[in-house]
């Protein structure tokens, strides 16, 4: 609480400092205080309405707090409660994302959260325009080509997902979580095709750095099944 007080008391002093709104915001947030850090927020942005920082800060602690609540009513076994919360919070993150897109049209990280949702949702078109802009991104780039390559594969346009997959796949130089799950895709979408010597190879390349990987062992006797009765 002293710790609060002080922070309140810097405000008081220095109402146009954002760095103070933020600061105390991270204090009950840590405190699990979602609301009061969502008031401090909001006291901050309507001093500057144009901070992305503070926009992004404002976003996470309001998920936040969503999170706290459908959990606490998990815990009192409300489910249909949390369940319509969940839903409410989910609608919440997609149209805040919207939003700040809109009014920082040139976020490619925004562009990319976006594109992500619009993924999830199934909206393969919207998430492609999305994903387009964000591979221009270096933090974003091998991301949003590997989304972009599922858009299309989702759509059933797998000779564009396999030309986004291959342009990930070789800016990766070792076999992280990232390219696993690239060179599976390349495996599935060759499988597809019914080139299964081809699938056969890039499960192989997956499964000598993680044979717990997906369903990598089902594929592989399957794809050697299918090479023998060639």
């Amino acid at each position: 609480e002293a710790l609060i007080a002080e922070k309140k008391a810097q405000i008081e002093k220095e109402p146009g400092n954002m760095n103070f709104y933020r600061a105390l915001a991270r204090i009950y947030v840590q405190n699990k205080r979602f609301a009061e850090a969502v008031q401090t927020l909001e006291q901050a942005q309507a001093i500057n309405s144009s901070d992305p920082e503070l926009d992004r800060m404002l976003s996470s602690v309001r998920a936040s707090d969503y999170e706290a609540r459908i959990e606490a009513l998990r815990q009192e076994g409300k489910a249909e409660e949390a369940d319509a919360l969940e839903v409410e919070k989910n609608q919440f993150v997609f149209d805040d994302l919207a939003a700040r897109v809109e009014r920082y049209p040139n976020d490619l990280h925004l562009h990319f959260e976006l594109g992500l949702q619009y993924f999830t949702y199934e909206y393969y078109d919207e998430a492609v325009q999305h994903l387009q802009l964000a591979q221009k991104s270096p933090k974003d780039r091998l991301e949003s080509l590997y989304y972009l390559a599922m858009c299309f594969v989702k759509k059933g346009q797998n000779d564009m997902g396999v030309m986004q997959l291959e342009t990930a796949r070789d800016q990766i130089p070792t076999m992280d979580e990232l390219k696993k799950k690239i060179v599976y895709q390349l495996g599935l979408c060759a499988e597809d095709a019914g080139d299964y010597e081809k699938a056969y190879a890039y499960y192989k390349d997956v499964y000598s750095t993680d044979v717990t990987f997906a369903d990598l062992n089902t594929r592989m006797l399957d794809v050697a099944a299918k090479l023998k009765s060639k």
